[in-house]
């Protein structure tokens, strides 16, 4: 049985399958575990004196957004810096 990476032919989904992928995206972050583990991972990067930070493969950009909150950015510095695309939409 093979297996299908929906992450890895996003450009070839539906607009209604972007929509689902998305969404679970954005469930999963709101999640404590996930947000614990993003607290150790960028505890572990060391990036409190950052300058810039690039996020590549941010998705709907729910890590981009948790370091922007790590590292105390404004969503104006942000945008600029992580150029995300959906911050908008799913802002918290």
């Amino acid at each position: 049985m093979s297996t299908f990476d929906v992450y890895g032919a996003t450009d070839k989904l539906s607009d209604t399958i972007l929509e689902v992928v998305a969404t679970r995206l954005e469930a999963r972050g709101k999640f404590q575990s996930f947000q614990k583990m993003m607290k150790e991972y960028l505890d572990a990067m060391n990036i409190d004196s950052a300058k810039t930070v690039l996020d590549l493969g941010c998705g709907t950009g729910v890590a981009t957004r948790g370091i922007i909150h790590f590292l105390t950015l404004s969503p104006t510095t942000a945008r600029s810096i992580f150029g995300l695309l959906r911050l908008n939409r799913f802002e918290n």
